[in-house]
């Protein structure tokens, strides 16, 4: 019986786990695991300045973080921070925020970030950090991938009688959905 020797250029490839983190509000890593291997490996870490309030990531492994000033952290920023980091770990942009993030979502490809927050407001950025759009809103926002579209689904904290508000990418709110009795649980398939 003969015995081949595969090479690595014919080996597929090992799917890959990743994890994000958030330690003591501030510190923020991804592991990678490989499956059948129970070994973990720091990919990167960064410090982030204040306290993590929401925190998305992209397919890619990309990040989008939302951060609070907290007195009790060290080195705090005194400011309401949106920050967009890579899937390398490198900061891609950040933005002062004049309200705290409430919820958020990046798109699946990470060309987008939408976020909705205390003032109110529905924001819609671009990869390099530039507000497309801002409507009045305040829910937890998801894309919809597949048709381009925003869904806004408002939880307790707002209308009553508006149970979801579907949104194009140009921020034009396209169905609003009325609702008689409360939600008791929602979730967002992939697809």
């Amino acid at each position: 019986m003969k015995r081949h020797r595969t090479s690595s250029r014919n080996t597929p490839k090992r799917s890959k786990i990743l994890l994000t983190c958030v330690l003591m509000g501030t510190l923020f890593f991804e592991i990678q695991a490989a499956p059948k291997k129970q070994k973990l490996s720091i990919l990167w870490s960064l410090r982030v300045p204040g306290a993590v309030s929401s925190l998305s990531g992209d397919l890619a492994g990309g990040v989008l973080v939302a951060t609070n000033p907290d007195p009790d952290i060290e080195g705090s920023s005194t400011r309401f921070l949106l920050t967009r980091i890579s899937p390398k770990g490198k900061i891609l942009w950040q933005k002062t925020m004049d309200d705290p993030v409430k919820e958020q979502d990046l798109s699946s490809d990470g060309k987008l970030a939408v976020i909705s927050n205390y003032g109110d407001q529905l924001i819609l950025f671009n990869e390099r950090g530039k507000v497309l759009w801002s409507n009045q809103g305040t829910c937890k926002p998801y894309f919809l991938n597949f048709s381009k579209k925003i869904l806004c689904y408002h939880d307790e904290d707002v209308d009553a009688k508006v149970a979801f508000e579907l949104f194009d990418y140009s921020g034009k709110r396209i169905k609003s959905f009325g609702i008689t009795g409360d939600i008791l649980s929602f979730k967002l398939a992939l697809d």
